[in-house]
């Protein structure tokens, strides 16, 4: 509990030494770049160790990534630098999105599949932008032992390929603390937080940028190939099962 309200206490510093540089530097450049050195220096007051094993993204680069936990958003955030796809649920929550807003979020709903269309052609709008998009394509987190089917809509933003685009896959491994990180089953959101941030032992976390895929094939089959590099480079078993068409 101690170690808990310490955290805490330094996450609240963080914020208040932060948002004024952030806004000020936002209004005069239009861009948020404060943001990331929240996002990296929160994961660290938080225990997070990252590390990035390769080349970073480009800003025309839509990074495809496995989702253990909510950390992904701050291991990812404050390691690459990017921006988010998100779903629509955060926007429920006043202070998640203005968090998220900070970081130029991309929301989409999910769940009204009569506009993927709309929601395939904002993610390809947003190779324009001077951030690197990253997506979950799972959905929802796991269990951190296993990866869920890849949903392969939103892989059609790369097809055809925007000039200059790439799609990379990235695998976020928290080695052997995956399954102690993972947001699923019944935990709720606050209890997974709060024991997290009540372990004392850091949690070390390798982002592994693997090679980029070619952007020839169809949106289907990246989803598989993406999976499945994924899931190679973590040791898992990819699910093989792309038959539908979501």
């Amino acid at each position: 509990m101690i170690l808990l309200v310490f955290r805490l206490v330094l996450l609240a510093v963080l914020l208040a030494l932060l948002i004024i540089p952030h806004i000020l530097f936002k209004a005069v450049t239009g861009r948020g770049a404060v943001g990331r050195l929240f996002l990296k220096w929160a994961a660290w007051i938080m225990g997070i160790r990252a590390r990035r094993i390769g080349p970073p993204p480009t800003p025309q680069t839509l990074i495809v990534a496995n989702h253990v936990s909510w950390l992904d958003i701050l291991v990812l955030g404050g390691t690459l630098g990017c921006a988010f796809v998100s779903k629509d649920e955060v926007k429920n929550s006043a202070f998640l999105k203005w968090l998220a807003d900070q970081r130029e979020t991309l929301y989409v709903d999910r769940q009204a599949r009569r506009d993927i269309a709309q929601q395939v052609a904002a993610v390809r709008r947003r190779f324009d932008h001077y951030l690197p998009l990253a997506v979950f394509p799972e959905g929802t987190t796991n269990d951190g032992t296993s990866l869920d089917r890849f949903r392969p809509a939103l892989f059609g933003a790369v097809i055809p390929a925007p000039e200059g685009a790439s799609l990379v896959p990235v695998a976020i491994d928290y080695r052997d603390d995956a399954t102690f990180v993972a947001w699923h089953g019944d935990e709720g959101g606050l209890a997974n937080f709060k024991r997290i941030l009540s372990r004392w032992k850091p949690i070390h976390v390798d982002i592994r940028m693997l090679e980029p895929l070619d952007l020839s094939e169809d949106r289907k089959l990246l989803a598989a190939r993406a999976s499945a590099a994924i899931a190679d480079a973590l040791g898992l078993a990819a699910p093989n099962d792309y038959s539908p068409a979501p």
